[in-house]
């Protein structure tokens, strides 16, 4: 296994990739979300249950029940504000058993929203009103009539757990989104989203039912973020003229040594500024060592003697000098 890692085989994993706002926009626009035939109405179910409830791939959608037993009811809050409710009773992180006794179930909303069109609470309000009315299937999800009746747009028989799987891979396709995006994809865009929009992490975790910090597999950064991190970092502009070196190699390694602590600190940022203010006062690199023990370190700005911190290089603006001391 090392012998491959070295290799360079294995080391990317194929992760299933975020559904980005403007890629939801076009599933929308092309009518392959939407409530106009039964197929349509079902997908999106599915699309906005894996988005608002944190859904894992196809197994959770499948376990979505109907009935007296169902995990799905519409409730008030304090408010009077509308909401579907989910609650989880087995999952990855909750299997049932004297095992998981302690363990809260996941509980989660997904409220009534100002765009009827989009709402999960209508949606799943008009798709219970088109099931079977003496049905007696207790699968949410069921198949689409061929030839559909006014008040009855459903077979009284559940979807299978290969097409729930397929949905959102399909439904990209037929959008022309390329990418790996799968079920799973709704999962990582909710918390990605949530993530980027600054919600606390322990609220995320409820949103998701994870049990520990395996959330952060999920936090996802977007395009401006990694342009934003790039215009950070591009700050940190050591200047360190040839003619003033004493050795090319103590200039290399301070650059090193600064650049991989400060790309390291950086991604402290996205947890919250005031964490990654106080690294970035506390992350010094030691100059009366070696390689740097035998060179001065001027700075017009602070006053730099044993170490420096790299709030200190940002502060500069690249007026570092590094010259021999002799």
């Amino acid at each position: 296994m090392k012998e491959l890692s070295r290799l360079g085989l294995g080391i990317n994993t194929k992760k299933s990739e975020v559904i980005t706002v403007e890629q939801e926009e076009i599933l929308w626009s092309k009518g392959l979300l939407g409530e106009s035939n039964p197929q349509q109405l079902l997908d999106t179910l599915l699309f906005l249950f894996g988005l608002h409830f944190a859904l894992r791939a196809a197994q959770e959608h499948r376990n979505l029940r109907f009935g007296m037993n169902t995990q799905l009811s519409v409730k008030y809050d304090l408010e009077g504000k509308k909401y579907l409710q989910y609650i989880e009773d087995v999952s990855k992180t909750n299997q049932g058993g004297l095992d998981y006794r302690k363990v809260s179930p996941k509980m989660t909303r997904a409220y009534e929203n100002s765009n009827p069109l989009r709402c999960p609470v209508r949606l799943y309000e008009k798709y219970i009103a088109l099931r079977p009315k003496n049905g007696t299937v207790d699968a949410f999800y069921l198949r689409p009539k061929k030839m559909p009746c006014s008040d009855v747009w459903y077979c009284d028989s559940p979807v299978g757990i290969h097409t729930i799987q397929s949905t959102v891979k399909r439904l990209c396709q037929s959008a022309g989104i390329i990418g790996n995006f799968s079920n799973h994809s709704l999962r990582a865009t909710a918390a990605t989203r949530l993530y980027q929009a600054g919600v606390d992490e322990q609220l995320i975790t409820e949103k998701t039912g994870h049990r520990s910090n395996a959330v952060r597999a999920y936090k996802r950064t977007s395009d401006a973020q990694q342009a934003s991190m790039i215009s950070v970092t591009s700050l940190l502009s050591i200047v360190i003229p040839r003619s003033y070196i004493l050795n090319e190699f103590v200039a290399s390694s301070f650059l090193a040594i600064a650049i991989h602590r400060f790309y390291k600190l950086i991604m402290l940022y996205y947890e919250g500024e005031d964490n990654f203010l106080n690294e970035m006062k506390n992350e010094k690199i030691q100059l009366n060592r070696p390689p740097f023990a035998r060179c001065c370190f001027m700075c017009p700005k602070i006053n730099v003697t044993r170490y420096c911190t790299l709030i200190d290089l940002l502060l500069c603006f690249g007026e570092f000098r590094v010259v021999p001391n002799l």
